[in-house]
Parts: structure tokens; C-alpha cells; sequence
């Protein structure tokens, strides 16, 4: 009996020695759970700030996004009826080129403007067509950079596209898909009812690892009582079938030990696990916030949202200011140009006009100098004849000037008295009759 009990013995402690092995490994675990709970209660906050921040931004760019549609479809409106108005635009400008090509000018102002250009070496060669070639009004005009103008102007309104809402929508979806992913992920317990539900659970474990170890201790005890009691009394008889029976469960009971123990490790791995995926969230979500902040300006962030909301306004703003700027030019240029046909017959007007003072100032001009030559060989005649009665008698050097002849009268026309056209009196009087009915018309049409 003496033997058993010492093998018991030995066993009871053996067996308690693992058991508080084992609670050590598990009273370990547990200062690592704790450590882990509090990180986790320290990420979780941080996570729900990111989410917040993201969402806060998210709803930013759909507020953008509803601006834009908003604006572009205000502006859809405005390009809508200036298309209507360039339809219209185009057609005057045809009509007016049209009527410019069939105002031919008239043969002898060109006659003297090639005369006049070649005496004074003016170059008047266009990239268009040479002067020789110019034989209507039209010919004068840079209607290119009247064309070029119109397509400027159908370009502006082709160039404001609705495409950037679009795009803003579908960036605006795939970030908000992908705030939902990291949300299912990772968001779907709150850190502190986690870590409540796996302290509970770790709690338990430990609670029986302590009941068993107490239990383990216990037998230990009671074995060490019954060998002592034996030594005391060597021929006393001992009842050793409960020790025998707790002795054959001591092997289970290690195993159980075992269990919780791994129970104990399975919990602090799920909060390390938890507190590893809550990393990765904070780095999903960093770089979602990165992308939303790329798409401000290359130098700003998300943040200057409502600056960004402004510089769209004006840009919008710009494109009807620009288009109307184009159509009021070339409105301008349309009643120029209109102006321009009409010009031609008032300058044919005026050439004859100034035809009849040249050629009034030249009558004038040739009746002075008949006058003036008549009172020249009048005062020659009476110098002469007192030259004859009295010079001979007077010595030269008294007063030599008195031989002297008259002065005489000249004329000296100034720049400008270049030939004028011959213009006949039927071109003339065409003239008169179309710049009359325009003056009676009050209107842009060329006459």
C-alpha cells in the first residue's frame, strides 16, 4: 500500500506541476488579451474617424456631382438655343459674303489704284489674292478670320461636355463601393462588444482552469495527508480507493487543462487577428482617403471642396461669357460689313463729288494766273517806260534796284492733288439710288 501511495504521490505532483505550468501558459495569454483588448479599444476609435471623414467626403462629392449635373443642365439649355442662334448666325454671314462677291468696283478706281499704289511703292499683296486679282468688295475683306471666328464659336459650344459629372459619378460609386467592402469587412462588431464577448469567454476558461487546478492541488494535499498518516501508523489499514479514482482521472484532467488553455490561446489570437485586420482596415481606408483627396486640385485636397464648387460656377460662367462674346462679334462684323457695301457707294459719291472741286479749284487756279500774268507784263511795260524817260540820267549805283524786274505771281498745289477716278455719271447716280434706299430702309441689309 506504501508503494501506491507513493506513486500517487509522485503522479499528484507531477500532475500539479503541469496543471500550473499550464495556468501559466494560460495567465500569460491572458495579460496578452488584455494588452490586445486595450490596443483594440485604441484602433477602433480611429477607424470610426477615417469612416466618418470618408463618408463626410463621399457625400461631398455627391453634393459636386448633383451641382454639376445641375449646372450642365442649365448650360445644355443656354447651348441649345445659341446653336439655333449660330444656324442663324451662319446664314448671315453667308448672305452677307454672298452679297459682297457681287458688288464688282468700278474699273477706274482700280485703274488709279494701281497707278497710285505703283508711284508711291505701296505693296498691297495679300496672302488671300494679289491687289490685281481684288475686282469686288469681297475681295477686300478677311472673311477668313470672319470663318475662323464662326468655328471658334461652334467649337465653344461643342467643348462644354456634361462628361466630367458622368466621370465624377463613376469615381463616386467605386469609392463608395469600396468604403462598403472595408464597412462588411471589418465593421460588422464594434471593438468593445467584441472584446466583452471574448473577455466572457476567456474568463470562463480561466475560471475552470482554476477549479481544476484547485482540485489537482487538493488531491496533492490529500495524497501527502494519507502518506503521512501511513508513515505515522505503518500497520494501519487505509482506504486509498478515492485517491486510486482521482489518480486514474488526473491523466483527463490534464487534458482538460489543455483544452481550456488552448481555448484561452484561441481567444488572445482572435483579438491579435482582430487588432492585425483593424491595421489593415486603417490602411485600406488610408488609402481610400488618399484617393479622395486626389481628386481636388494637383496642390489641394477635398477640403477646399467649396473653392473647387466656385471655379466650376466660373468656369460655366466663362463658357456663356465666351460664346456670347463670339456671337456679338460676329453680329458686329455681319453689320460691318453690311456697313462696308454701303461705304463703297457713298465713297463713289464722294469721288465725284471731289471731281467737280478739283475741277472747280483748277478753273479758279487758271483765272488767277491769267490776271495775275496781265498785271506782270502791265508793270513790265510802265518799268520800261520810265527806264527809258528817266534811268539814263540817274547814276547806277544811286539806286541800283530800281532796275529790278516785277516780281512775278506763282502757284504751289500741296500733296494730295493725285488723279481721281473718272467715274461716269450712271455709276454715280446708281450710287445715290442705293445709299438712298438704305437711309430709307434703316436697316443692316446691304443695298
Amino acid at each position: 500500500m506504501e508503494q501506491d501511495l507513493i506513486n500517487i504521490l509522485l503522479f499528484a505532483k507531477k500532475a500539479l506541476h503541469s496543471g500550473q505550468a499550464i495556468g501559466g501558459q494560460a495567465d500569460q495569454s491572458r495579460k496578452e488579451t488584455e494588452s490586445l483588448a486595450e490596443m483594440l479599444e485604441t484602433q477602433w476609435p480611429k477607424l470610426l474617424f477615417l469612416n466618418e471623414h470618408i463618408t463626410t467626403q463621399l457625400n461631398t462629392l455627391i453634393k459636386v456631382h448633383d451641382f454639376i449635373y445641375l449646372t450642365a443642365g442649365d448650360l445644355q439649355g443656354f447651348i441649345k438655343s445659341k446653336e439655333a442662334a449660330l444656324g442663324n448666325l451662319s446664314m448671315a454671314v453667308q448672305q452677307t459674303f454672298d452679297s459682297l462677291k457681287k458688288h464688282y468696283i468700278d474699273p477706274e478706281i482700280l485703274e488709279v489704284n494701281k497707278k497710285y499704289t505703283k508711284e508711291h511703292n505701296i505693296d498691297l499683296n495679300t496672302s488671300r489674292n494679289s491687289y490685281m486679282e481684288r475686282k469686288t468688295l469681297f475681295d477686300y475683306i478677311d472673311d477668313q478670320a470672319v470663318l475662323d471666328l464662326q468655328q471658334q464659336t461652334d467649337d465653344e459650344i461643342s467643348a462644354v461636355e456634361v462628361g466630367m459629372a458622368k466621370s465624377l459619378s463613376n469615381t463616386t460609386q467605386s469609392l463608395q463601393n469600396t468604403q462598403k467592402a472595408i464597412l462588411a469587412k471589418y465593421f460588422t462588431q464594434n471593438a468593445s462588444s467584441f472584446v466583452i464577448d471574448k473577455k466572457e469567454g476567456q474568463e470562463h476558461a480561466l475560471s475552470q482552469m482554476a477549479d481544476i487546478l484547485n482540485s489537482l492541488l487538493q488531491h496533492y494535499a490529500q495524497v501527502g495527508e494519507a502518506m503521512k498518516v501511513l508513515q505515522a501508523n505503518p500497520n494501519e489499514l487505509l482506504d486509498i480507493k478515492v485517491l486510486q479514482d482521482d489518480h486514474d482521472h488526473l491523466p483527463d484532467i490534464i487534458d482538460s487543462l489543455q483544452a481550456y488553455l488552448q481555448e484561452v490561446e484561441d481567444i488572445r489570437n482572435d483579438l491579435r487577428y482582430r487588432s492585425e485586420e483593424y491595421g489593415d482596415a486603417s490602411d485600406e481606408m488610408a488609402k481610400l482617403f488618399l484617393e479622395l483627396e486626389q481628386l481636388g486640385e494637383p496642390k489641394g485636397t477635398l477640403d477646399n471642396i467649396f473653392e473647387k464648387l466656385i471655379m466650376i460656377e466660373r468656369k460655366l460662367q466663362e463658357h456663356k461669357d465666351t460664346l456670347n462674346n463670339y456671337f456679338e462679334n460676329l453680329w458686329v462684323l455681319v453689320d460691318w460689313y453690311s456697313q462696308y457695301a454701303v461705304s463703297y457707294h457713298y465713297m463713289t459719291i464722294e469721288i465725284a463729288r471731289r471731281q467737280k472741286a478739283q475741277q472747280k479749284q483748277t478753273k479758279l487756279l487758271e483765272d488767277c494766273l491769267k490776271k495775275f500774268e496781265d498785271l506782270y507784263i502791265e508793270e513790265l511795260e510802265n518799268r520800261k517806260e520810265w527806264a527809258t524817260k528817266h534811268a539814263a540820267y540817274l547814276p547806277t549805283d544811286l539806286c541800283p534796284f530800281m532796275n529790278e524786274p516785277p516780281p512775278r505771281i506763282t502757284f504751289n498745289t500741296s500733296p494730295g492733288g493725285h488723279e481721281l477716278p473718272d467715274i461716269s455719271p450712271q455709276v454715280v447716280e446708281e450710287a445715290i439710288q442705293r445709299t438712298n434706299s438704305y437711309a430709307l430702309k434703316g436697316s443692316q441689309e446691304i443695298p
